[in-house]
């Protein structure tokens, strides 16, 4: 019997462990780039350039080779020997990479869900600590505004602040669009105000069905639940 308690207390132990959700965190050192202390796959959407066309509102579109830049948060492509962002950003209806879509509303989301209810995430890296180093080599933290001036990526070079130590995080926002492409945060507050007649019927599916607002496969839920009552 006790034997089994154990087996069922540690089986409870890594069910928890596998249902939380765990920070990306990456630390570079005073003095070094962000191209060696943070792998190129974590930079970037994609492993390598990879086919794409962005289509326009004007109905034109381009068939062109892009990767998403976590870091400067711009979508990149290759001409004569450089890494260039995509300008005009503005008159871009979609962006599709491979099988995967993009839309842009104040940054790029790639899409999750489609249909009339789309669900989107927002990915990138942001800096959300800087430690700085007293004389005998001891960190201590710093507000991520701090001290810092910025970093590498994309083929244009800022300089790091000396003696400071710096944590970025992936950053995953995910975004809800019902009509168009027009994207707001999907949040419980913001499916209320969309769903104002609706609140006690979304109170309800809430809980009853345990919801996380920050996993893709809970939001997917909830959202093929909102497009069954509007």
């Amino acid at each position: 019997m006790k034997n089994k308690l154990i087996i069922i207390y540690f089986t409870f132990l890594l069910a928890s462990g596998l249902s939380a959700q765990t920070k990306q965190t990456y630390l570079v050192s005073a003095g070094t780039s962000i191209k060696s202390s943070i792998p190129l796959q974590e930079r970037y959407r994609y492993p390598d350039f990879t086919d794409a066309k962005v289509f326009y509102k004007n109905g034109d579109y381009t068939a062109t080779k892009l990767n998403y830049n976590f870091l400067n948060r711009e979508m990149e492509y290759r001409h004569s020997g450089d890494t260039l962002a995509i300008a005009n950003v503005e008159d871009i209806r979609f962006i599709v990479i491979a099988k995967d879509t993009f839309f842009f509303d104040q940054g790029y989301l790639e899409l999750l869900r489609s249909n009339h209810m789309k669900v989107a995430l927002k990915q990138y890296l942001k800096v959300n600590e800087v430690q700085k180093k007293d004389s005998y080599g001891n960190s201590g933290s710093l507000g991520a505004t701090d001290a810092y001036s910025s970093y590498q990526s994309g083929g244009i070079t800022y300089k790091l602040v000396v003696n400071r130590d710096m944590v970025f995080e992936k950053i995953l926002e995910y975004y809800l669009a019902i009509s168009n492409d027009k994207f707001v945060p999907f949040t419980r507050k913001q499916i209320m105000k969309l769903f104002p007649q609706k609140k006690e019927t979304i109170q309800d599916y809430l809980k009853s069905n345990k919801t996380k607002f920050d996993l893709k496969e809970d939001l997917v839920k909830l959202a093929d639940f909102l497009s069954t009552i509007q």
